[in-house]
């Protein structure tokens, strides 16, 4: 935890432990006038706003190492005021923390609280009854066990209280007493929603995210991030509720008032690029709803504040009813520098694709066809069906196979080619700035250099 954590973070390391008589003692830094619970709860929006994005940054520190909290509840998380006199969380407690590549066997050696527990987590305390192999409930464990804790505490951060429950029998009050948990709610196929009293729609689209009964589906702690980053701007008498989700989906990181006029907004993607809409294109590609009993659809134009409503000047003849869904694809993954073969996915029968951050943060295509199936693709999948061309320089020398070592380290080692397809992981030769030899591995469409050594020490080669 200490190397994770590194100097002046907010991970309170550990000090020493030791045991007291029927308790275990953990000791470490203190801190004055540290507050927690309750007491969070009452602070302000700002205040609250500021603690759940240093609590997300935390959780990315750790995650990056995929080290699991294995405890993350309100109680774990205190606050104290940094030099701008401002909340700031300290992540504490990490007693039941452990790594995903820990080989553990046994359903007792994972503890944690049951009020913020993950559907998985419980399903390995549980595994004996339910006749499951406990080895395969433990290998379902990871980061995003996490991130449903996560969800969680941020509900109680802004109601004080538990999200709505939606299973048969399911008693509100023995909820909030903790007598029915939410593992169990979501384990037995029913759902959580949040309070009415969550307006912001950041919060409302966040959490429900991180409430999704399957861990893949829910966000990494990085999106968590861009979710509470995420800024909106509604043109005065736009009955609009913003879908943060789709927006993220799509690429987007912030909407805004366009200087076109009224009823335009300026639609922000990642590097800044952006693009401008009227609020009725937001309505058709599904990135706002519209508030029940709200005025019909008007037109705005950009030299006057007042609005009309959409009449036309002139009959119009209608055109033919389309026959065929237009295509629409997101941009590619920034990081895979690929171009669309729109030509070659449409003659494949894929209607729509879309960016999709699949099992492991891994950067992948959602293609979705006319009937409504979707397939997810890899960076690697869509250019062996001809979907994309590569635009990087070089790419031809990425491979998974021995052929790509060099004589010298082909002596000595032998690439894991099951391994690195199991996580989409090519290398090609490159050389350092320094000029040492060594290979470029792309984990999901991120590059970084490594030498054959660290290429061993993380199991991409093995020695003969």
């Amino acid at each position: 935890i200490k190397r994770v954590s590194g100097s002046g973070g907010n991970i309170v390391v550990p000090l020493n432990d030791f045991v007291h008589g029927q308790y275990f003692i953990e000791v470490s830094d203190f801190y004055d006038d540290m507050i927690s619970g309750e007491a969070i709860v009452a602070l302000s929006a700002e205040d609250k706003d500021t603690l759940m994005k240093t609590l997300t940054k935390t959780l990315m520190t750790i995650h990056r190492f995929k080290l699991v909290h294995g405890d993350l509840k309100a109680e774990n998380v205190v606050c104290v005021k940094n030099k701008l006199n401002r909340y700031v969380c300290k992540l504490i407690d990490f007693g039941a923390s452990y790594f995903e590549t820990d080989k553990f066997t046994e359903p007792s050696d994972f503890s944690g609280d049951q009020v913020y527990a993950s559907p998985e987590l419980s399903l390995v305390w549980r595994c004996e009854e339910e006749e499951e192999d406990p080895a395969e409930c433990i290998e379902k464990l990871s980061v995003k066990s996490d991130i449903f804790s996560l969800g969680l505490v941020f509900h109680y951060y802004l109601t004080g209280k538990m999200p709505l429950c939606h299973l048969e029998g399911c008693d509100e009050e023995e909820v909030e007493q903790h007598v029915t948990y939410a593992m169990d709610i979501v384990s037995n196929g029913g759902t959580l929603s949040v309070r009415p009293e969550i307006t912001d729609e950041r919060y409302a689209a966040v959490i429900t995210a991180c409430l999704e009964r399957d861990p893949e589906k829910r966000p990494s702690a990085q999106e968590v991030l861009t979710y509470l980053n995420f800024t909106t701007e509604l043109w005065e008498g736009d009955a609009y509720r913003f879908r943060i989700d789709a927006l993220i989906r799509d690429g987007y990181t912030s909407v805004r008032k366009s200087r076109a006029g009224r009823g335009a907004y300026e639609m922000i993607r990642l590097a800044g690029r952006s693009e401008t809409l009227p609020g009725e294109k937001l309505v058709e590609k599904g990135y706002v709803t519209v508030a029940e009993g709200s005025a019909p659809a008007v037109r705005r134009t950009a030299d006057t504040s007042a609005a009309t409503t959409a009449t036309p000047a002139a009959p119009v003849t209608p055109a033919p009813a389309a026959t065929e869904i237009a295509f629409h694809a997101d941009e590619p993954w920034p990081e895979h520098h690929l171009i669309w073969n729109e030509d070659a996915i449409v003659a494949a029968g894929y209607k729509q694709l879309t960016r999709k951050v699949g099992f492991m943060r891994a950067q992948n295509y959602e293609l979705t066809d006319s009937t409504g199936n979707a397939t997810q693709f890899s960076r690697r999948n869509v250019l062996e069906r001809g979907f994309a061309q590569s635009t990087e320089e070089g790419d031809d020398g990425w491979d998974d196979t021995d052929k790509v070592l060099r004589a010298e380290d082909k002596a000595q080692y032998t690439v894991n080619t099951g391994y690195m397809r199991s996580k989409n992981i090519r290398i090609r030769q490159s050389r350092s700035p320094g000029g040492l030899l060594g290979y470029d591995i792309n984990m999901n469409g991120r590059i970084m250099f490594k030498a054959i050594n660290m290429l061993f020490l993380l199991g991409i080669v093995s020695k003969k």
